[in-house]
């Protein structure tokens, strides 16, 4: 029998670049700016990728 997962458990999973790139999450414009600003080799939950990319929607233009 399969082990449900409460939305607080699926939320703490950490995903690599690529997973999250290749994700149905993120919008194709979200992924192009995700895939400027998460380093490799590194791991996220989708909330973190989330919040980077509301930062980065906040920056101001030079």
């Amino acid at each position: 029998m399969r082990k449900r997962t409460s939305a607080a458990q699926a939320e703490k999973v950490k995903y690599g670049k690529r997973q999250l790139l290749a994700s149905k999450r993120f919008a194709p414009l979200e992924k192009d700016v995700l895939q400027a600003l998460l380093p490799d080799g590194e791991t996220y939950t989708v909330a973190e990728a989330g919040q980077l990319l509301d930062q980065y929607s906040k920056l101001e233009a030079k």
